[in-house]
């Protein structure tokens, strides 16, 4: 069983943070999860995303550099000018 792999500390916070460990171990074992994984993997590669995190913005990538959050929320609010006249 693949989710007896992963088991630990990982159920240990999550049961802090009130995830449903249950479900947790039921996903990590799950072909729907794990075809959903590869998806968002492929689909990130096609997107040019090469780490993470990364955060795209109305389509546009936003540099790292920009993603403490006093800086993404100016980056946030520029693009809201930018649709939002």
């Amino acid at each position: 069983m693949v989710a007896d792999q992963f088991l630990g500390d990982d159920v240990e916070i999550g049961m802090r943070i009130g995830i449903d460990v249950e479900r947790y171990k039921k996903d990590l074992d799950s072909e729907v999860v794990d075809r959903r994984i590869l998806f968002d993997g492929q689909r990130g590669h096609a997107l040019g995303v090469k780490g993470t995190p990364t955060v795209f913005l109305n389509g546009r990538e936003v540099p790292f550099e920009s993603l403490p959050a006093d800086k993404l929320r100016e980056v946030i609010n520029a693009a809201l000018k930018r649709t939002h006249p």
